[in-house]
């Protein structure tokens, strides 16, 4: 019986995760297999140094919050990895290699797992399924992503690429309810690419064409058609950090009771908004470095709570007045309501740009006073990633 990443296994619903990162290709350029002699079929593809690192930042995110955290607990995590041999992980990553615990992401590995992790997955309808992978992908009528061992045939050098369309729709006919996928693999073409495929790839289960639905609820996040995934070298990727901030809060919101919560449809609905501001900060940080649009392609069935926060997450709060030239002249107040336990945040006159606060989520009271008296008030909403509140002012 193959050994999992992680397991703790009990009564009720839990969370399966199947975790596929590949950045070790060995046998396109740079890899130490034999390489194919014309790379550029494959749109002259090369070795990754992001995806381990992806991948192991969301099986660390699966595993590291405290019970209670999950709404259903996280019970599996089967983690699949390929790298270049240069790359520098973890000792204990390195030891799980060793004891095979993590596994290379061969065809043959990845439909072993993904058959074992159907299995898991299918035992309770409540469980939720979590499918993540990163690595190289092509597109053609299908979205295909591209195992470790592509290029293995010279005859037939797509042997294994399977198509994410057709397993996600065979899956939709399948337990459990909830089901989660994120892909974080380029989606580009290269020349003739449909004719060598010879047909419409596989997937990893095959859907009935006569079958029923039974998914009720989750989403599907993955780079837009004909647009490439980005990271920078040996960093997680801008996706998966974007899809990582969402979980942990950024894609949070009060429910009836007043507690933040993290809902499937919040995360499909935000993380683009996330990952846009993701790539302000870093162009912040290295304004030469050319980023990608920030698009995501999202789709969402119905709405289920993943995670219960125990405190509000962080967000941000742009203030401005409007129009722009009285904002120099205008005292600014923000004030928590109904007011906890932390004072009032305050701004002079005197400043001509937007005022900027990290806050607590929560309702908050912002204002605007004047030489002459005057004050304009309003009541927000502060919610991640980020809220602009513009007090409109009426003449002085």
């Amino acid at each position: 019986m193959t050994r999992l990443y992680y397991e703790e296994l009990g009564e009720g619903p839990g969370l399966h995760a199947l975790i596929i990162g590949v950045g070790g290709y060995p046998y396109l350029p740079g890899g130490n297999g034999k390489q194919l002699e014309d790379p550029g079929q494959f749109g002259d593809l090369q070795q990754l140094t992001s995806p381990p690192k992806s991948a192991l930042r969301m099986a660390e995110l699966l595993r590291s919050h405290p019970s209670g955290w999950w709404k259903v607990p996280v019970v599996s995590i089967d983690l699949l990895l390929s790298h270049a041999p240069e790359l520098d992980l973890p000792p204990d990553v390195q030891d799980a290699e060793a004891q095979g615990v993590i596994r290379r992401p061969t065809y043959e590995a990845i439909q072993d797992a993904f058959d074992d992790w159907t299995d898991r997955c299918a035992v309770n309808e409540s469980n939720v399924a979590w499918f993540y992978f990163c690595g190289h992908g092509l597109q053609s009528t299908e979205h295909l992503l591209l195992p470790s061992d592509i290029g293995r045939y010279p005859g037939n050098p797509y042997a294994g690429a399977f198509s994410f369309d057709q397993t996600r729709l065979a899956l939709s006919q399948q337990l459990p309810r909830t089901q989660c996928f994120i892909i974080d693999s380029c989606r580009l073409t290269s020349p003739g690419l449909t004719e060598r495929l010879g047909g419409i790839p596989r997937g990893l289960a095959s859907p009935d064409k006569y079958g029923s639905r039974m998914r009720e609820a989750g989403f599907s996040l993955q780079i837009p058609a004909f647009q490439g995934a980005e990271a920078l070298p040996e960093r997680v990727s801008f996706l998966t950090s974007a899809v990582v901030r969402a979980l942990e809060g950024q894609a949070a919101k009060p429910n009836e009771f007043g507690d933040w919560v993290v809902t499937t449809s919040e995360i499909s609905s935000r993380v683009g908004r996330i990952l846009a501001e993701n790539l302000r900060e870093i162009s912040k940080e290295e304004p030469a470095l050319e980023l990608p649009p920030a698009h995501v392609e999202e789709t969402c069935w119905g709405d289920v709570v993943l995670c219960d926060l125990n405190e509000p997450p962080p967000a941000r709060l742009i203030v401005s007045c409007q129009p722009g030239e009285l904002m120099h002249k205008a005292h600014l107040k923000c004030s928590p309501t109904p007011p906890p336990q932390r004072p009032a945040h305050k701004r002079k006159a005197g400043e001509r740009y937007d005022w900027q606060l990290d806050l607590p989520s929560g309702y908050y009271d912002v204002s605007a006073s004047f030489s002459k008296g005057r004050i304009v008030t309003n009541h927000w909403l502060v919610e991640p990633p980020v809220v602009t509140a513009r007090l409109r002012v009426l003449p002085l």
